[in-house]
This record gives C-alpha cells, sequence and structure tokens, in this order.
C-alpha cells in the first residue's frame, strides 16, 4: 500500500482544534509564529512500514492512517522525538492517543489560521503528494526493495547462497580481509543494517528541504511589501537578515544529516559492492540475484532524479547567497549538507555500469 497525504478538510480539522499550540502534554509552544506555520502533522500510527507504531493492512487501511483519529499537529522538535523508533516504546499509540484527546478537548475557542497560513500547509501537504520523483521517495521505496533483498523479504536465503560462494573461493574471501578489516560478508550484513538508516536520513533531509522552502516562501511578500514601501537596498537586507535569523535551525540540520549521510552511504557502498563482486566471481548465479540487482538499479535511477532536482535547487539559490552576508552563511550549510549526495552519485552510477556488464557476462555464460 502506498503512503497517502492528509486530506485538506482533516488537516483544517486538526488546525482548528489544536488551539495553536503542540499538542504534546505540557508543550504549549505556538504552531504559527510570525504568520509562519512551523508544526508537523505527526502519525499515531506510522503511515509507512518502517516508521513507529505502524499496524499493517487489513488491520489498518492507508484511509484510516490519514484519518483525523490517527493524526496530531506537534512543533518540529516533539515530532521528531515522538518519530525516533528508538523511543517507539516511551511513546506507544495509546500514550499519543491520550495527548491527542486532552489537547483537543480543552475548553476553548478554536483556532482560525490566517488564510496564508493555511495555503502553507496545503502547499506541503501538496509538496509532499508530488514528491514520487524526489531524492526521499525515490530511494525510499527502493532502499526497501534492497533491504528484502529477494523481494519476498527472504534476506537470509540470499545471504546464505552468498556465504556459499564465498566459501567455494576461500582466496578471494582472503584477499578480502588482507585490504580490508572487514571481510565481504562483514560488509554485506553491515550494508543491510544501514540501508534504511541510510533512507531515514534522505527522508530528514526531504523535510528540511520543505521547512527550508516554506520559511522562504513566506519571506517573498515581506520583499514586495518592503520594496512597495519604499525602504529600498536596506530593506531588503533587513528583510533577508530576519529571513536567515529563521533558516538557521532548519539549515544546520541539514549540515548535520549531510555528515549522516556521507557515514551511512559509506557503509551501504562498501555493501553493495560487496555483493557485486560475488556476483561477479559467479556469473552463472545472476538469475538468482536478478531482483536485488534490478532494485539496485531502479535506486540509481531515482537518485539520479532527484540529486538532480537537489543540483538544481542549490544553483538557484546562487543569487540569494550574494545578497548578503547572513544568506551567505545559512546557504552555505545548505550546500554543506547536501554536497555528499552529490559526491555519492557517481559510486551509484558505477553500481549501475557494474550490473549492466554482469547482465551481459551472465548471458554469455
Amino acid at each position: 500500500m502506498s503512503r497517502l497525504t492528509p486530506r485538506i478538510p482533516v488537516v483544517k480539522k486538526l488546525i482548528a482544534l489544536s488551539y495553536n499550540e503542540c499538542a504534546y502534554r505540557s508543550c504549549g509552544i505556538p504552531l504559527v509564529q510570525e504568520g509562519m506555520f512551523v508544526g508537523d502533522i505527526a502519525h499515531i500510527h506510522a503511515a509507512s512500514e518502517k516508521g513507529p507504531r505502524y499496524i499493517p493492512d487489513p488491520l489498518m487501511s492507508d484511509e484510516e492512517r490519514r484519518g483525523f483519529d490517527n493524526l496530531m499537529i506537534l512543533c518540529l522538535s516533539h515530532h521528531r522525538v515522538v518519530d525516533s523508533k528508538d523511543l517507539e516504546l516511551k511513546y506507544p499509540a495509546e500514550l499519543l492517543r491520550e495527548m491527542k484527546a486532552e489537547h483537543e478537548g480543552m475548553d476553548r475557542s478554536l483556532f482560525e489560521a490566517p488564510e496564508d497560513v493555511v495555503r502553507q500547509i496545503e502547499e506541503r501537504i501538496t509538496i509532499e503528494a508530488t514528491q514520487n520523483n524526489s531524492l526521499s521517495s525515490g530511494i525510499q521505496y527502493n532502499t526497501q526493495t534492497i533491504v528484502n533483498i529477494a523481494g519476498d523479504g527472504d534476506t537470509e536465503a540470499i545471504l546464505g547462497q552468498l556465504a556459499n560462494v564465498v566459501k567455494e573461493d576461500e582466496p578471494v574471501n582472503q584477499a578480502a580481509d588482507d585490504s580490508d578489516d572487514d571481510g565481504i560478508l562483514d560488509k554485506i550484513a553491515d550494508a543491510e543494517e544501514y540501508l534504511p538508516l541510510w533512507s531515514n536520513t534522505i527522508d530528514d533531509m526531504n523535510k528540511e528541504i520543505t521547512a527550508l522552502g516554506a520559511i522562504v516562501q513566506n519571506a517573498v511578500p515581506e520583499i514586495k511589501s518592503s520594496d512597495a514601501a519604499g525602504r529600498g537596498v536596506s530593506g531588503r537586507v533587513g528583510v533577508l537578515r530576519e529571513l536567515a535569523s529563521k533558516l538557521e535551525g532548519v539549515t544546520l540540520n541539514i549540515e548535520h544529516l549531510g555528515v549522516e549521510y556521507d557515514n551511512r552511504f559509506s557503509v551501504v557502498n562498501k555493501g553493495i559492492e560487496a555483493i557485486l563482486e560475488l556476483a561477479e566471481m559467479q556469473p552463472e548465479q545472476y538469475h538468482e540475484l536478478v531482483e536485488f540487482l534490478k532494485g539496485i538499479l531502479d535506486l540509481v535511477n531515482s537518485a539520479n532524479m532527484g540529486i538532480g532536482q537537489v543540483s538544481g535547487m542549490l544553483d538557484q539559490m546562487k543569487p540569494t547567497e550574494v545578497l548578503s552576508k547572513d544568506m551567505k552563511r545559512v546557504l552555505g550549510r545548505v550546500k554543506k549538507g547536501f554536497e555528499p549526495t552529490i559526491t555519492s552519485l557517481p559510486r551509484m552510477n558505477a553500481w549501475a555500469i557494474r550490473i549492466n556488464n554482469l547482465q551481459d557476462l551472465a548471458e554469455t555464460t
């Protein structure tokens, strides 16, 4: 089942019953600050199977997952906390439902969000709904395919098969141990563990892009208003200084996630290269790995599209970056954060070349 974004009427109801405060118990942080929506719509039971508190179909349908009863609005910090897989036991669904009921049951006037705030939220939902070719959703979908390796989730069978290949060719395995502390199977096992973590990092980066876009878009009317008031260059500099301040947290997150992406991709890259090495040693077994290798090719294709979009975004930022020293500082972090995604692309394309060569080799043996 595919993930569905919340319907607009449901979102409006959530906003009204939010009373403009995070629903996390005793938080109270305003969801709308200076005309900008700074909250997040959180799922009690995750929308995707790798998320916290996920209930599989048919016990819970995608419509139920995006329904009002399964959603609450939190501040960005508390959304990240309750969505952490490491804290899943600390934040069971029962606790989140209690928080939601307590918060929405308060005897207060409903919150009437300004029209431009509602528009911001609608635009964010639209962006999320149309990200099928994005860095996040494309790689996320295909990394899940690779995590499941055999299409039916029979990871152990494939890893066992790879182990047999190594046993039949001890000198190759020994050579790998001489050149690296980890053997081939160690690398494969590490990659299996890191693939979903890598995917999570990509998902987090995508959320930060969405947040960054919302903040920047909100500044556009402020610049127009400043120009209309005749404040000139000094007025624009003031708006950009304020914009840079609002972007501070988001850009720091992107910079941190870039380091995380680089570290996790390095492990994944070693594992996939190890698998390709084994497949090249035994090309006649290509048909046993065909679904796995097809998943890698799909991943590479989606990465090329998604990272191409990132490169385009960075190019579009260049004119803004040189307008003020404040913007140069925060946008410099964005470039630094996304640099590892761009530098990882040639290595992913190298996987595709090896897979295509392996396919040709398998057809001739």
